[in-house]
């Protein structure tokens, strides 16, 4: 942990630039740890295909807080549509051996009917080099919508009562209706130690659980596995599997490009460095629930 503490020291004190850190300035005058960046990707699974991009831009660092905003924009084969803004901040511990983050978004989705949907989205996370631990709240901002409505009419009678005659009858409605659902999940992530001296060295394991429901619907409980690997610094794979008690099993795999927006000055020099120890960690992406419905 020495190496890691001796990492945040010299930016606290707003010294040079310590070795790995981008040469980007901050308002506040300190060099930026990380850099601004987009990924674009897509997922393949066994029920639909997502493509998306997102951006990732660090707004302000003071050498032991990172603030930044995280824009993210996701489509799918079945016409579904869903936009994501967010803030986030992030402080490394004073011993640099941790970062705690914590996060909002405010989230809008077309959902495969063509109805539009608003959420909230709410985070905290703790990052150390080999951990992740995250949580995830979401609460809907809006209302269910009615998909379709069938009337039938229910067969007449008469029957005597007293010395009445009484007639019954109506219609039957059915309905058809799409719930945006409140909901947690929570991930736990560890980084694989036997393949640290591979191509695959950046391989992280993630296990997590969640749960939405909604007023009038049967509540949805489930798990999620995924693995991920970085053999380049823009270029990610990713595997999961998924299973609940609503939309049974579901399979992913993924490819991820990472574009640095920096890229016309990296293009000058041929050494491209990483930040060192826990601040290496300081861009890493948020995982969150796709879906707003």
């Amino acid at each position: 942990m020495q190496a890691q503490a001796e990492g945040v020291a010299p930016v606290a004190q707003g010294g040079g630039t310590p070795p790995g850190l981008s040469a980007r300035v901050s308002p506040r005058g300190l060099p930026l740890p990380v850099d601004a960046h987009i990924d674009a990707y897509a997922k393949f699974g066994s029920d639909r295909r997502l493509t998306g991009v997102e951006a990732f831009a660090p707004l302000s660092w003071d050498g032991q807080i990172l603030t930044f905003a995280d824009l993210r924009f996701v489509g799918d084969d079945a016409d579904g549509r869903e936009f994501n803004a967010g803030l986030g901040l992030r402080r490394v511990s004073d011993d640099g051996s941790y970062i705690l983050g914590g996060y909002g978004f405010f989230d809008r989705r077309r959902s495969s009917t063509g109805n539009l949907y608003s959420q909230m989205t709410a985070g905290a996370e703790l990052l150390t080099e080999d951990w992740d631990f995250r949580a995830n709240g979401y609460v809907p901002l809006s209302k269910e919508r009615v998909l379709s409505e069938t009337r039938t009419a229910l067969p007449a009678s008469l029957t005597l009562s007293g010395t009445g005659i009484l007639a019954s009858g109506g219609e039957a409605i059915a309905q058809a209706i799409e719930h945006p659902m409140a909901g947690a999940d929570f991930e736990i992530g560890r980084k694989l130690p036997f393949l640290e001296s591979t191509w695959f060295a950046d391989t992280r394991a993630y296990a997590g659980v969640f749960h939405f429901d909604a007023e009038g619907v049967r509540a949805m409980d489930g798990f999620r596995f995924r693995v991920e690997t970085a053999p380049l610094s823009w270029l990610r794979f990713g595997a999961e599997h998924q299973q609940d008690n609503i939309r049974g099993e579901t399979d992913f795999v993924e490819a991820r490009v990472r574009i640095p927006l920096d890229f016309w000055r990296r293009g000058k020099s041929r050494e491209v460095t990483r930040p060192e120890g826990i601040l290496n960690r300081l861009d890493t992406r948020i995982s969150r629930d796709v879906d707003v419905v």
